[in-house]
């Protein structure tokens, strides 16, 4: 199944985050909901690139890699 490699921008604290997930566009949703304790204080979060995958495997390979 299709996963992705995301990475995100916080604007207000200049980090940048990178992750994996099947639906980008809700895990963007959940991070800038405060949703994730790992990113609740870096919101808003800004999408900056995605990469598709083969696999969840392959994806977090590719996310340690980075």
């Amino acid at each position: 199944m299709i996963c992705y490699v995301y990475f995100l921008y916080s604007t207000q604290r200049g980090k940048f985050y990178a992750g994996v997930s099947k639906d980008v566009d809700d895990r963007l949703r959940r991070h800038n909901n405060g949703e994730s304790l790992s990113t609740k204080s870096g919101r808003p979060w800004k999408l900056l690139h995605k990469i598709v995958c083969e696999n969840k495997s392959a994806a977090m390979l590719l996310e340690t890699k980075n």
